[in-house]
């Protein structure tokens, strides 16, 4: 069982049946990565407590984790873009901006999460396991305490230039 359950609001759960996730593996005609269909099994419907995520790629707002009935709902339109369907990929997430969060269900990146740009169509490689990318969930609080920290540090680089520049900067 993945220990992720403190990222989760698990008020809406509706867990899954084996026969339902063997079903969704029919209509993929792809085995799902066990730690994903377990996650369904037991949290489908859970929500994101904290919907920051810290990757490679910087922070990241996701908007929705998805549930089985979203993946049935918009399986169609997901395997209608040839990179998501050709690589063998499972769109699990998305963030505010339409980006996809997919887990791989090929043989060779089995249960790897890689982040989809819709506009570019490229894949990049976040983090090696589905419990690996919702552990790195953050809370808003931390985000906002990061963010300002960074500020903090512009702030004070743009103060000393300030103070021993020749020119003057507004």
């Amino acid at each position: 069982m993945i220990e992720m359950t403190s990222n989760l609001n698990l008020s809406d759960v509706s867990p899954l049946s084996q026969e339902t996730i063997t079903d969704l593996e029919s209509k993929l005609d792809h085995k799902i990565p066990k730690e994903y269909s377990n996650f369904l099994i037991n949290y489908n419907g859970a929500k994101l407590k904290n919907k920051v995520i810290k990757d490679d790629l910087g922070y990241t707002n996701i908007s929705e984790l998805f549930d089985y009935q979203h993946l049935i709902k918009n399986l169609m339109n997901y395997y209608d873009d040839k990179n998501i369907q050709k690589l063998h990929m499972l769109p699990i997430a998305s963030d505010v901006f339409g980006n996809l969060f997919c887990i791989s269900m090929d043989e060779k990146r089995i249960g790897l999460i890689f982040f989809y740009d819709h506009e570019t169509g490229c894949f990049s490689k976040l983090f090696n396991s589905f419990s690996e990318f919702i552990n790195n969930f953050i809370s808003d609080d931390t985000y906002k305490v990061k963010i300002m920290g960074e500020d903090m540090e512009f702030e004070k680089r743009l103060e000393e230039l300030r103070k021993n520049s020749k020119f003057k900067l507004s």
